[in-house]
């Protein structure tokens, strides 16, 4: 995603580091939950990239923002694995799913190469994420691609 980020690759690991310490077991995913509950943050009437906005899920300037902002939004209009939704569509869909559920499972999102698999997985089946964190997650995987130079 060099394109937008230009010699600054490096933050997207950061900003994706963001999103996992967001939804992580726990607090965390506690306070999300009730967030929902109280404004139903997560629903389709939102864009994925302003919902992430909101959240202060961010660089740690201005133009760092801007860059997340339009990557999140070039993601959230990509395709996803989930037939007939656009990548942010399928986020925002498990996202309002495991936090309005009954046992809300916490996320993990992680990328993968666009070059191999250009839309957005997401995974509901839950996964063992780290071998040293005793709980399954929902695994959302966002397509990068290189940077052309």
């Amino acid at each position: 995603m060099g394109d937008l980020y230009l010699d600054e690759d490096y933050y997207i690991d950061i900003h994706v580091a963001g999103l996992n310490l967001r939804f992580a077991p726990g607090p965390p995913l506690d306070e999300m939950v009730d967030l929902q509950r109280k404004f139903r943050i997560f629903s389709l009437h939102h864009r994925f990239e302003d919902i992430i906005s909101l959240l202060n899920v961010a660089g740690g300037s201005w133009e760092l923002r801007d860059k997340w902002r339009r990557l999140l939004s070039w993601i959230a209009g990509l395709g996803s694995d989930r037939p007939g939704k656009t990548g942010g569509e399928a986020i925002i869909g498990a996202l309002q799913h495991e936090l309005e559920s009954a046992t809300p499972r916490p996320f993990h999102f992680t990328t993968h190469s666009y070059e191999v698999n250009p839309r957005v997985l997401v995974n509901t089946t839950g996964e063992r994420v780290f071998f040293y964190i005793n709980s399954l997650y929902v695994v959302v995987s966002l397509p990068l691609r290189s940077r052309s130079f």
